[in-house]
């Protein structure tokens, strides 16, 4: 089990328990890489996700070392440099809580062309993250609380894990990126918006092991509540 490094009042330390293939970290316990415009990468590329112009950048929440995304009449929208489209295979992984219960203005999180996590909507959660198809899976029993949730991407190889446990899984599958990635806002649906707070974002551009991932998993959940 990864061990989350103790921190200090200024960061949320320097390095993650998987580094190798890294392309994006975002950290909110790290007050030093967020200003009004800019949420700063900490993987050492410079891959920063940057205010769209739409509206409010998010909120600081200090209480609970998150970013609040979204509400009536302050939808958030960052972008990112092309960091995603061609490549063959990709993992995401983000703790966040969403900010409502049923479906509402938004409740999203994109970033491919399709919803990466469209929840709650309805009765199920719709995913797609790096890949041409929009799958309904289950709904979680609980998002209004931080969890951890954990995406992969491949030839015929497609995967979610929800708070460290397999949640749904696609062995049919081609992946698919956008050329400009999004976090917080929908591509195809522009008036969407996700509703709640993020703590962090990791994305890879591999598949990472059986091993990798729960050491990530674990890192996340170690960011509490």
């Amino acid at each position: 089990m990864f061990i989350r490094p103790v921190i200090g009042a200024a960061g949320g330390g320097d390095v993650l328990p998987v580094m190798d293939g890294l392309i994006t970290w975002l950290d909110a316990t790290d007050v030093g890489t967020i200003n009004s415009t800019t949420w700063q990468d900490k993987s050492g590329l410079g891959n920063h996700w940057t205010s769209t112009g739409l509206s409010s950048f998010p909120s600081d929440v200090p209480a609970e070392s998150a970013r609040k995304w979204g509400d009536a009449g302050h939808a958030t929208k960052l972008s990112a440099p092309d960091i995603l489209s061609g490549l063959s295979e990709c993992e995401i992984f983000w703790r966040a809580k969403a900010g409502q219960a049923t479906n509402g203005w938004g409740n999203c999180s994109d970033i491919t062309g399709n919803p990466a996590l469209w929840y709650p909507y309805n009765a199920y959660t719709e995913l797609g993250w790096g890949s041409a198809e929009i799958r309904q899976v289950a709904q979680p029993s609980s998002v209004l609380v931080y969890h951890t949730i954990n995406m992969w991407t491949a030839a015929n190889d497609w995967g979610a894990y929800f708070n460290g446990a397999p949640w749904a899984t696609d062995i049919t599958n081609v992946v698919q990126f956008s050329t400009t990635p999004y976090i917080g806002g929908m591509i195809a649906f522009p008036g969407n918006y996700w509703i709640g707070y993020m703590k962090s974002i990791a994305i890879f551009n591999r598949k990472l092991t059986t091993q990798e991932r729960s050491d990530m998993n674990d890192y996340m959940d170690a960011l509490g509540s």
